[in-house]
């Protein structure tokens, strides 16, 4: 009797080893994956992290561009309302000096010959033939590359740009007397023409 309940109970104690056995090894696979899953979830965390600190990063470059960029009009409208010394290319005559120059609020351009700058300043009222809106500047073109240009030929197209005006649609072909002037008011009048496109959305 004694032998036959010492072999029930090594049964019983084998049986209990294996199912020890069985619930650590199930337990030691558990922790495994859950292990892989925290290690993955550290990851993913991490990779989010590093995308928003990228965006982040990106939008205060963004928003830093664009003051400066603000900034710069804000310049540039100054120099237009004191006037800027160019060479207009006209549809008639030969090309000659012009000021160009605009209103405090850079409502219009207008354009008049340096004379007439030295003698009434910068308040003179534009005649109605050589004035245009700031809001109908649709496009700003690098390079001599109008009728008005292709027609008399300047000496540095390099230095060369057009605004192209609708309402009427007309273009202002203009040297400037520097390559460093003309890429300072290619900036300018593409910021003009930037805040003009706001403007009639």
């Amino acid at each position: 009797m004694r032998g036959e309940f010492s072999a029930e109970l090594e049964v019983v104690r084998k049986k209990v080893e294996q199912e020890a056995q069985i619930t650590q090894s199930d337990l030691k696979r558990q922790i495994s994956e859950l292990e892989l899953r925290c290690e993955d979830e550290r990851t993913e965390k991490n990779r989010l992290q590093v995308a928003v600190d990228e965006l982040e990063s990106s939008s205060r470059a963004r928003a830093a561009a664009q003051a400066r960029e603000q900034e710069f009009l804000v310049q540039f409208k100054k120099q237009l309302e004191n006037g800027i010394v160019v060479t207009k290319f006209g549809s008639r005559g030969v090309p000659h000096q012009r000021v160009v120059y605009a209103d405090a609020q850079c409502h219009w351009l207008s354009w008049r010959s340096p004379a007439t700058s030295a003698t009434h300043g910068s308040l003179m009222q534009p005649k109605t033939d050589s004035k245009v809106d700031t809001c109908d500047l649709v496009e700003v073109l690098p390079g001599a590359t109008t009728e008005n240009f292709a027609r008399q030929r300047p000496d540095a197209p390099a230095r060369c740009f057009s605004l192209v005006f609708v309402h009427p649609c007309r273009t202002l072909d203009l040297q400037a007397d520097t390559a460093a002037q003309c890429q300072q008011y290619l900036r300018g009048f593409r910021l003009l023409q930037e805040e003009a496109a706001l403007k009639r959305r």
